[in-house]
């Protein structure tokens, strides 16, 4: 029996913090641990989240659930929780188009330590990401994404082919295969995609490939028919223990890989300390773009790459301390 109304009193507050939380007028559903039972805020979301006034289930304990339930370009949001991670037992794909997710965090701003997680593990292959998107226009806030797949094969926690997708006070972590060199955390095949204020990678563990071992790979075409066309990255951090000069931060396999513009603003290249060899560059190509460019605004590093990139078909904008700009946004130790 429902102990909870969401027609009145406490149900009715409930439901309309959920409703208020997110900018989208599609249905919302709701997704919880099913670890978590014991919990009052599973209890009442349970019961007042069970089924829509047409009979259709808006509460569901796994994440793959709640998307089946969801109806293209409707602006359907899934609403996370952020008492457990959410464990997926085989990659997440998001083919329709405005679908939106949200970690009911309790903050709106992190770019690490989210408590709304969704994660995937296993050795299969074909788990290529924990979440792959090829759908228009859908968004992920206030979680992280991470992948702990032992198979070399699954390269990335987020593998983004879609068009206009949004990601904003999100970390995205590919865990273990250090040394594998076509691994990052996530893929850049999205068309017109924007990440702000987002983390890439990890420094708690050394990255041992030798070679580029990147957070960000924009090897087109790793999703059939796509690339990195027109994106943006503002205000993120990209985090390395990289112990190999060859390793980067963001990564270019070819000369199309991006298409029109890359633009990343004010990005933090953070090379940890306790690495054992210095970047050669942060944003690095295995050959001069010839189908777009990349600008990179007010850079800061650490850990004193060579370079931010000497790639032909990058630019920066920012604090240069040389005629050649080659040393552009590279900290300097204070004395």
């Amino acid at each position: 029996m429902s102990n909870y109304n969401r027609n009145s009193g406490f149900g009715q507050a409930i439901m309309a913090r959920l409703h208020t939380a997110v900018p989208a007028m599609g249905r919302v559903f709701v997704v919880c641990d099913p670890d978590d039972t014991a919990n009052e805020s599973y209890q009442y979301l349970q019961d007042l989240m069970d089924y829509d006034s047409n009979g259709a289930v808006r509460f569901f304990t796994t994440l793959d659930g709640a998307y089946d339930a969801t109806t293209t370009n409707c602006n359907d949001v899934i609403l996370i929780d952020c008492d457990s991670t959410h464990t997926l037992t085989e990659k997440l794909t998001v083919s329709k188009n405005r679908i939106h997710f949200f970690g009911m965090d309790g903050v709106n701003g992190r770019a690490q330590g989210q408590r709304a997680k969704v994660t995937i593990g296993g050795s299969t292959a074909t788990d290529t990401a924990a979440i792959e998107v090829t759908g228009v226009g859908c968004s992920f806030h206030n979680m992280k994404i991470s992948s702990s797949n032992t198979s070399t094969s699954a390269l990335w926690a987020f593998a983004d082919g879609g068009e206009f997708t949004y990601c904003e006070n999100c970390h995205f972590v590919r865990e273990g295969v250090v040394t594998t060199t076509t691994a990052a955390d996530i893929l850049l095949n999205g068309d017109s995609s924007q990440y702000v204020n987002c983390m890439f990678g990890y420094s708690s563990v050394a990255i041992t490939a030798n070679g580029n071992r990147p957070c960000v790979d924009l090897k087109r075409e790793q999703i059939t028919g796509k690339v990195c066309r027109d994106c943006i990255l503002d205000d993120c951090i990209f985090m390395r223990r990289g112990n190999d000069s060859d390793n980067s931060f963001i990564y270019s396999a070819g000369a199309t890989d991006v298409e029109r513009m890359l633009l990343i603003r004010r990005p933090i290249f953070w090379q940890d300390a306790l690495a054992t060899a210095n970047m050669d560059e942060c944003v690095s190509g295995a050959a001069s773009l010839t189908n777009g460019s990349i600008l990179i605004v007010d850079p800061a590093a650490t850990g004193t790459p060579a370079a931010i990139s000497t790639t032909t078909g990058v630019f920066v904008e920012g604090y240069t301390p040389d005629a050649t700009g080659a040393a552009a946004g590279i900290a300097i130790q204070c004395a």
